[in-house]
């Protein structure tokens, strides 16, 4: 044989170690569409939390948008740099921190500050994910998992409208955003491992 048993069993190992990767990734980029969606089905409930119009929510929402453009040529050189597990791992848990912010903010402005971070976190999924990818899959393999990505993302925004909205009249939309956020630090601590 080519290979002895142990060289076989280190590559089964790392070939169903990448979909682990993958996963992470994915669960990751469904939450950050539903970061995307979410402050327009939770209009009512954040107008009359910071008491505010339709304009300022128009303000909240996008401040998720804005660092989230802003950071897509940095996050490239950034994770040329320093890696993409590091700038995953750092920028997962500014979002995960970003989230349970907002949902403790009491004020107007700090659920402002807590979406740039969100937006800010959020910015360094897509770039690590596709380079890390890039790595462990190849020709159509890549993308067919490109494919696969997205589509989870998708749901992810699915997700952030009417399944939302059926939450909400269950929980609060603070206690949504801090679960959302503790399960983000629990994909932080595993895009670290």
């Amino acid at each position: 044989p080519i290979f002895s048993n142990s060289m076989e069993d280190k590559l089964t190992r790392a070939l169903k170690y990448r979909w682990y990767i993958f996963w992470i990734f994915s669960i990751q980029y469904f939450v950050l569409y539903f970061h995307r969606v979410c402050p327009a089905v939770l209009a009512p409930e954040l107008t009359s939390a910071f008491n505010i119009s339709g304009t300022s929510l128009g303000i909240l929402s996008s401040a998720y948008f804005y660092p989230y453009a802003f950071m897509q040529v940095p996050i490239g050189m950034f994770a040329d740099y320093q890696g993409s597990r590091k700038t995953a791992t750092l920028f997962s848990f500014i979002a995960a921190s970003g989230t349970i912010l907002l949902g403790l903010s009491l004020s107007f402005n700090f659920a402002i500050f807590s979406r740039i971070l969100i937006g800010l976190g959020a910015s360094a999924i897509f770039v690590p994910a596709m380079k890390t990818f890039g790595t462990w899959f190849r020709g159509q393999e890549y993308a067919r998992v490109s494919g696969l990505f997205m589509a989870v993302g998708t749901i992810g925004w699915f997700v952030g409208t009417a399944p939302l909205a059926i939450l909400n009249q269950m929980f609060s939309w603070r206690e949504i955003f801090i679960v959302v956020g503790v399960i983000a630090i629990v994909l932080t601590v595993l895009t670290w491992i």
